[in-house]
């Protein structure tokens, strides 16, 4: 019985010295993150939400990305923030710069949703390694700004970040502006939705948007296009602007422009509830007179008299 014992055992040993070595071999996984920026409930800011792929593939990385951005994710309660019919087709990729065709139902968008359609895609799609630059085009044409200076390529650093939450902060606000008619006789109040970004000034917005007059509407800027905001702030609700030089030597001068120029502005900014008085400045300091008509180192208050009360205008 012990040699039938022994001889067991000398068989299973002999088993076990003749089973093969296993190789460990570590598979690694081609895994990717990637941000689509979506934009929340409230519409007035646009959150990153992380998107994973398994690609290297340029194309397959920039359909998964605008999948995202088309549908939104229901259960983080992030809407989709481009049309669900723009797709990979009206893409042209070169050398890291895409070429956006957007469809021509663009242009029935609200100015604050193709605000936030535009930063989503430069933002999402710059997050994708090899892509650099994103340019638009609307009918087989460049995208242009309201005076029909095209835009060009839009690059990764012209989209400002919130760096501790990783959002791209573009909160919709509604502007009462006034701009001067092309008659001079009367300012019209006009009602304009804006993006505004997490670290500009709602002041300095507000002069920048009185630079571009509403099209087709008869009406004016009487700002200098050389004018420049050296600074702006409000203490106590008074708004002090200071301009450089260009704002008054490049007026077109005359009474009824000084007036209605600097009315358009001080209507404006103190339709903001924080602001009931506006000083203006010349490179730091106060001037006596603004081209020679009027007084300017007053405090400036509010004037609804000199705007229209038949019309108003929604841009």
């Amino acid at each position: 019985m012990r040699r039938v014992l022994v001889a067991v055992i000398l068989l299973v040993l002999i088993f076990a010295s003749c089973k093969p070595e296993v190789e460990e071999v570590t598979i690694e996984e081609n895994r990717e993150v990637l941000l689509a920026y979506l934009v929340n409930g409230e519409k007035d800011e646009l959150v990153a939400y992380e998107v994973e792929v398994h690609t290297n593939d340029l194309t397959n990385q920039i359909e998964h990305v605008l999948d995202v951005l088309s549908t939104g994710v229901i259960t983080q309660k992030l809407l989709p923030t481009i049309p669900k019919d723009l797709t990979i087709n009206q893409l042209e990729i070169s050398e890291g710069n895409i070429i956006v065709h957007m469809p021509n139902d663009i242009k029935d968008m609200e100015q604050i949703d193709f605000l936030l359609c535009r930063t989503s895609l430069i933002r999402s799609l710059t997050s994708i390694e090899a892509v650099v630059s994103i340019e638009f085009y609307v009918d087989g044409l460049p995208l242009k700004d309201s005076n029909g200076k095209v835009y060009g390529p839009f690059f990764k650093s012209d989209v400002i970040v919130n760096m501790e939450s990783e959002n791209e902060v573009v909160k919709s606000i509604h502007l009462n502006l006034y701009f001067p008619e092309q008659k001079g006789e009367f300012l019209i109040k006009v009602n304009r939705e804006v993006g505004i970004k997490s670290n500009e000034s709602i002041e300095e917005r507000i002069i920048k948007e009185l630079m571009l007059p509403p099209e087709g509407h008869n009406l004016m800027s009487l700002i200098p296009q050389e004018t420049v905001v050296k600074s702006i702030y409000v203490d106590q609700g008074i708004c002090y602007i200071d301009f450089n030089e260009a704002f008054r030597t490049e007026h077109i001068g005359g009474s009824t422009s000084e007036v209605m120029s600097i009315y358009a502005i001080v209507n404006s900014l103190t339709d903001l509830p924080n602001i009931n008085k506006v000083q203006f400045l010349i490179e730091g300091k106060k001037s006596e007179s603004f081209t020679g008509h009027l007084q300017f180192d007053i405090l400036f208050e509010q004037s609804l008299d000199l705007v229209s009360k038949e019309s108003k205008i929604k841009d």
